[in-house]
C-alpha cells in the first residue's frame, strides 16, 4: 500500500488526519486498559502532541529522524508495532483480536539500502550529505590507524 501524501501528488499536513488500522487499534487496547471516551485518533493525537514532554518526563533521549518529530502516522504505526511485539513477548495481554502469530519475522539482509524519504520532509539531501561525511571518516580511519602504528 502507498501513502499518496508521500508522493509529489498531494501535500497535506501529516498532523491533520489519522485513522488507526486494526493493529494500531489492538496496540492502543494493550496500552490503555480504560481509555474513557477517547477515540483511537484522540489517543494518537495526544501522544503525538505531547511526545517531547513525555520523553523528558521518562528520561528518554529520543533520536529523531534528522530533527523530524513523530507525526500522527508515525504514532499510529508505533501502536501497531506494540501490538506485534506484545503478541510475542506478552501473549497474556489481550488486544482487540485473538491474533497470536506474527505474519513475517525479521530476516537480516546484508545488501546496502538506498533510503528515499518523501521530498516534503526535506531530508534526502541532508541524509546524503551525512552519508558522504560519514563514509569519508570511515575511509580516513585506516590511514590514521596505520600512521599511529609505528608510534
Amino acid at each position: 500500500m502507498t501513502d499518496l501524501n508521500d508522493s509529489g501528488l498531494l501535500d497535506f499536513s501529516e498532523m491533520k488526519f489519522v485513522t488507526a488500522g486494526p493493529g494500531a487499534r489492538s496496540g492502543i487496547q494493550k496500552c490503555f486498559a480504560d481509555r474513557g471516551s477517547y477515540s483511537e485518533a484522540d489517543i494518537t493525537r495526544w501522544m503525538t502532541e505531547h511526545q517531547y514532554e513525555e520523553f523528558s518526563r521518562r528520561g528518554i533521549e529520543f533520536q529523531t529522524l534528522w530533527g523530524r518529530p513523530l507525526q500522527l502516522i508515525d504514532c499510529q504505526n508505533l501502536f501497531c508495532e506494540v501490538d506485534k511485539y506484545a503478541r510475542v513477548h506478552h501473549p497474556d495481554v489481550s488486544g482487540l483480536s485473538s491474533r497470536v502469530r506474527i505474519k513475517q519475522e525479521y530476516r537480516h539482509n546484508a545488501a546496502t539500502l538506498e533510503y528515499w524519504l518523501p521530498p516534503k520532509w526535506a531530508l534526502n539531501d541532508r541524509i546524503a550529505a551525512w552519508r558522504q561525511s560519514h563514509l569519508a571518516k570511515i575511509e580516513l580511519a585506516p590511514a590514521a590507524i596505520r600512521a599511529t602504528e609505528g608510534v
